[in-house]
């Protein structure tokens, strides 16, 4: 009698212990891909709980109190929270349980140790290229699979131009902020095709008028343009008298010397 009471508290147990673990369960998983233009990317990745059962807000809040910043500390608690784009450069990874505006989420920042972004240069613009390798979190063989409750967004500089047809798989797009959003459920064989490209600024054309205003006060200016349309008014209105001065000399200087001319000798 003692032994069925025994196993039906420890079957009672195991019901609540499985009853507890499918009571948390990880909603929504947003990255976020903050792009600068310089090869240079800070992720923000958000693991969004929901909770069946209250006890288990309780429990999580616990957890968070005694793992605290320890990336590695959060896996071992869900093996879901990690870094999901390529690996974290070391010293910028951070990681904490947050409550806003209702929500009870981990949030983990980081950068990639390598870039996400790979650069190629040429005389025009700068075209930057998404290294796929960074997404084998995704991959399974061939195919890249987003989970339905996982959202990647990437933001690129609102200077950046791209070609959407160009981007495969297709996202959500919103021209006007260069925010670009991959949805779950999602599939895709082949690797992730992103790009984006910034223009050169070319140099502007500078008038000498502008380079005497850049090195000269405002007043020396005014000053200097005044003696130089002086000077251009005389020449102009002396332009015959210099022409007959110019062509003068050219003729005076191109009559044969005849003192410097040698004398010829006659050989016997």
């Amino acid at each position: 009698m003692i032994m069925r009471k025994v196993l039906l508290v420890l079957l009672i147990l195991a019901a609540m212990a499985t009853l507890n673990v499918n009571a948390r369960t990880i909603s929504q998983h947003l990255i976020e891909i903050q792009v600068d233009g310089q090869e240079n990317t800070h992720i923000s990745e958000r693991y969004v709980f929901s909770f069946d059962n209250p006890t288990e807000l309780e429990t999580l809040r616990s957890e968070a109190r005694r793992i605290g910043a320890d990336i590695a500390g959060w896996r071992a608690f869900d093996q879901n929270i990690y870094a999901h784009i390529g690996q974290i450069r070391p010293g910028t990874g951070k990681i904490g349980f947050e409550e806003k505006e209702g929500d009870r989420y981990v949030k983990i920042e980081y950068e990639t140790r390598d870039p996400l972004f790979t650069a190629v240069e040429t005389t025009r613009r700068t075209t930057y290229q998404l290294d796929s390798r960074q997404l084998s979190a995704f991959q399974t063989g061939s195919v890249y699979t987003i989970q339905p409750n996982t959202k990647i967004v990437i933001m690129i500089p609102r200077n950046g131009r791209f070609d959407a047809e160009q981007i495969n798989p297709r996202p959500e797009i919103n021209f006007e902020t260069n925010r670009f959003v991959w949805s779950g459920y999602l599939n895709t064989t082949g690797a992730f095709e992103f790009e984006y490209w910034i223009e050169k600024q070319i140099a502007p054309t500078i008038t000498i008028s502008q380079a005497i205003q850049t090195f000269l006060p405002k007043d020396e200016f005014k000053v200097l343009l005044a003696i130089l349309l002086l000077g251009l008014g005389v020449i102009y209105f002396k332009r015959n008298s210099i022409q007959e001065k110019i062509e003068g000399y050219i003729i005076e200087n191109s009559t044969p010397d005849k003192q410097n001319e040698t004398e010829p000798v006659e050989l016997e």
